[in-house]
């Protein structure tokens, strides 16, 4: 499922995930039917599943036919909104400053907000990068650089996915059981469901509903779409040595020739940005460590 909300030259689409070959692919809907006297759709998938589409209030499902009950949903709390581009008027201040750094925002605040529930689960994995339950809590969860693919499973329904094609800077809430979308307040309940709450900064809707049944249906669903990782080098399933701020190429030496060496447990040594002039990736004669330094054996 696609949304754009503005002209899709203003929208940042992120490129080289979804598989071409997947993209290429076309969907013929071999069945669609009204319901509830037209305010939804069922478009039909298989003999398990068909998606209904509510037009108002908008809302997409994905339902098991034999059981006539949801699988996974977004907007089934009506948190699905979004801030529309528009022109800078007088006393707006859209500008965003972080440590000499600023962002002008020419078209205003982007942000986008959505609610996905998860039917017949008992709790949530996925999203965030660092270490944390397997099982994610009643907590909101911030991405830097994770994949914002969550996975539900239950004993119920087994497992579900969903992820969301969107680069920008996201939270996610897992909300508690009793969460009442009317009050925002924790109320007693015996739901059979794990409600999420998706923040991004901007961006488009760009979401992937995967229904399993098993664990393993939903990875090899959602590696259908964006493709297999390749397999790691061997030296990286060994020891790593890292650190912030190394000062030049002789620290990172006297890291691998007195402290690490002698131990004989190296396996790579590799630096970060802020060894770099001005955070750059690539840098000659600038004073800095000249080259990104990387040892292993």
């Amino acid at each position: 499922m696609k949304l754009y909300f503005s002209p899709k030259p203003s929208c940042f689409v992120v490129p080289d995930v979804v598989l071409p070959d997947f993209l290429s692919k076309k969907l013929w809907l071999q069945r669609l039917t009204p319901e509830d006297g037209g305010s939804s759709s069922a478009v039909y998938l298989s003999d398990e599943y068909d998606v209904v589409l509510r037009h108002d209030p908008f809302e997409v499902f994905v339902r098991r036919q034999s059981t006539n009950r949801p699988v996974l949903s977004l907007n089934s709390h009506r948190l699905f909104d979004y801030e529309p581009l528009r022109k800078k008027e007088e006393g707006d201040d859209w500008e965003e400053r972080f440590r000499g750094h600023t962002d002008t925002r020419p078209h205003g605040p982007q942000s986008i907000t959505l609610d996905v529930s998860f039917f017949g689960s008992e709790f949530v994995t996925g999203i965030p990068e660092h270490a944390t339950s397997l099982a994610l809590s009643e907590s909101p969860f911030g991405l830097y650089g994770s994949i914002p693919l969550m996975i539900s499973h239950g004993k119920a329904r087994n497992s579900a996915g969903f992820f969301w094609l969107n680069a920008a800077e996201m939270q996610i809430d897992v909300l508690g059981k009793g969460w009442d979308s009317e009050t925002g307040l924790l109320l007693p309940s015996e739901q059979d469901r794990v409600d999420t709450l998706w923040m991004a900064e901007a961006g488009i809707v760009d979401a992937f509903f995967f229904v399993g049944p098993g664990p393993k249906d939903v990875v090899r669903q959602y590696t259908s779409v964006t493709g297999k990782p390749s397999m790691p080098p061997l030296f990286s399933t060994a020891y790593h040595q890292c650190r912030w701020n190394y000062r030049d190429e002789e620290d990172v030496e006297n890291v691998d020739a007195k402290e690490l060496r002698s131990h004989d447990m190296l396996k790579k040594v590799k630096n970060r940005r802020s060894h770099e002039e001005g955070r750059r990736n690539v840098c000659y004669g600038c004073g800095f460590v000249e080259q990104r330094w990387c040892f292993w054996r």
